[in-house]
């Protein structure tokens, strides 16, 4: 079952919620409003206006179940139909809820080498943004470093041409199953930092990068 706290987020949101799924490869959207709620019956109910009856039925699939997604937390889930009699609809809380990230400034896998240089220990970024980095340690190299999520960290980011040092706060540690990176066969840790030090030259350097890589997938 979901955690209650995401649930009691979900429960509270005001504003726009849809039913929505994929027809002939169009997004069809299905307007409803979330009315109420039991955790006792593990169910949840929506209004539908009676105009959008009929395109909900047509989203209503063989295995009954129906996708949601709320506008104002970026999130969404799936449940089991339990009836839908206009404007009433019923459906079983979901089993999981993804929660989509809100970033400010997106992250995107650099195609050029980016390196992050710890006190002589260097890694290779596997994404960048203006506001951090990732890198990948082995399964065995996390504990040996030591490091903690909040902790801050010196670093030197280095370019083809050029390198800068400022420091960076572990954000997140995420354990990545075997073979998720390929020399990894063990598994790994994805560690992702966010810059705490400003520098206007740095985010010239990776709007740059940034371009180029966009440059050369379009190229291809």
């Amino acid at each position: 079952m979901v955690k209650k706290g995401l649930l009691n987020e979900i429960i509270s949101a005001r504003g726009e919620t849809y039913v929505w799924d994929l027809r002939d490869g169009n997004l069809i959207k299905v307007p409803v409003t979330l009315r109420s709620t039991s955790t006792q019956r593990a169910q949840l109910q929506f209004e539908v206006e009676s105009r959008h009856a009929e395109v909900l039925n047509s989203l209503i699939s063989g295995s009954g179940k129906l996708k949601f997604y709320f506008e104002n937390q970026k999130t969404a889930f799936e449940s089991d139909l339990i009836s839908f009699q206009a404007p009433h609809l019923i459906v079983t809380l979901p089993e999981k809820i993804r929660k989509f990230e809100r970033r400010d400034n997106p992250r995107f896998e650099p195609l050029f080498p980016v390196k992050a240089n710890f006190a002589g220990k260097k890694f290779e970024c596997v994404d960048i943004s203006l506001g951090g980095f990732s890198i990948v340690l082995g399964t065995m190299e996390l504990p040996y470093l030591k490091w903690k999520e909040g902790q801050e960290l010196e670093v030197e980011i280095s370019f083809v041409a050029n390198a800068y040092k400022l420091k960076a706060k572990i954000v997140k540690t995420e354990f990545m199953p075997p073979y998720k990176f390929e020399k990894y066969m063990y598994g790994a840790y994805r560690v992702s930092f966010m810059f705490t030090d400003k520098s206007n030259i740095l985010k010239t350097e990776i709007e740059k990068i940034a371009i180029s890589s966009l440059k050369m997938l379009n190229d291809l």
